[in-house]
Formats: structure tokens, sequence, C-alpha cells
């Protein structure tokens, strides 16, 4: 996690950013919100009263996928993530995390999901990234003990911190918009249920 301080980002520029990344990555497999719904006066509440939120579902060459363990919670894994900041663009914020918390470098392949948290204003965007270089051993050691890649019938589904990421497991891949995966977690988010039916490879 970098503690980049933060500064005040034009809620224009910053929405543009964000339809401009489903215009380039394709929409998201499932979403509980339009990003088209949304306004400046909406980005505005994200920027001033939460956080736009980062998690990335990490691939490496060899199809196996990665997942972190943090010194706060040892014995729970989770995807790479945490907080756009400052002025650092979306995109930008995954680079940095991932490369942060397991020493990859990779490139943004897929955007598998949006959230709109409207009770505490967080806009999530969680990504499906392909490492392209790098050594799998986390740069971050004040914060995370272990990045470790698993397959993707291995993936520690039963110890993931958070139901989300549980969730996630089953995007990769996903066909059915009425995978039991995005039933749930739409449900969870209880917002505008949306659900796109593309599928999501790694290779």
């Amino acid at each position: 996690m970098s503690s980049h301080t933060p500064n005040n980002v034009d809620k224009r520029a910053r929405l543009v950013e964000v339809r401009q990344l489903v215009k380039e990555l394709g929409p998201p497999t499932i979403s509980n919100v339009n990003i088209e719904d949304l306004t400046e006066e909406n980005m505005e509440d994200i920027l001033n009263r939460g956080h736009i939120g980062v998690a990335v579902i990490v691939c490496q060459r060899n199809g196996e996928f990665v997942f972190v363990r943090h010194r706060k919670l040892p014995n729970q894994w989770m995807t790479v993530g945490g907080k756009v900041e400052g002025r650092e663009g979306i995109l930008e914020a995954v680079v940095r995390e991932v490369k942060e918390e397991t020493g990859l470098e990779v490139e943004v392949k897929r955007l598998l999901l949006i959230a709109l948290v409207r009770r505490v204003k967080i806009l999530f965007l969680k990504f499906l990234a392909f490492e392209t270089g790098g050594t799998l051993s986390p740069e971050d050691e004040e914060e995370v003990i272990e990045a470790r890649a698993f397959k993707k019938g291995e993936m520690p589904k039963e110890n993931l911190r958070f139901e989300e990421d549980k969730e996630s497991c089953s995007l990769i891949g996903i066909e059915n918009p009425e995978e039991p995966a995005c039933r749930r977690f739409l449900f969870s988010m209880r917002g505008n249920k949306t659900c796109n039916s593309n599928k999501t490879t790694c290779s």
C-alpha cells in the first residue's frame, strides 16, 4: 500500500477515466451500477467522502493465479488491491499495487467487476491482469508476508478474507449471467442489477 499524498482530483476527469476504461477493456463481467448513469456529483461524493478502490486477479504466464497474505491477517489470503492515490490513474494504481504486493509487472487485460458501495461512498473496480515480468516476491514486506501462485482448481477459497474475492474466483471463465456467483454478488451489493456474460479466460 502506497503512502502517496492525496491531491484533489477533478471529478469530471475521473468520471471520464472510468468510462474510458470500460470502453477499452470491455464492460465488466458483473456490475451493480451503470457507469453511464454516474454523474459528476456522484463522483465528487466518492472523491470527497470515500475513495476509488482497485483489486486485481493476477494471472502468471503458467496460468496460475496470485494471492497474498498480509501481516495484519496472516491466516487469510486476498487478491492484490488498494486505493487509488492522489492524482495517479486507476490503471497506474493497479500496476503499482501489484508491484508492491507481489513483485510482478503486469498488463491489465479485463475489467471483471464494478461496484458502487453507496453507504461508504466507494467505487470498487476489479481487474484481470497478466504477468509480463518481475519476480514473485513482495516488495512491501512491512505489509505483505507472502505472495503465492495457485492453480485455478487449488485457489484458497475457504481462506479468502473477503466474500467478493471468493466470488471473483468464479468469474474466471464465467459464461452464464445466471451463474450463482454473479447472483450472490449482485444481491449482496443490493444495487442496480446488471450482469454481462463475457467469457474471461487466462491463456
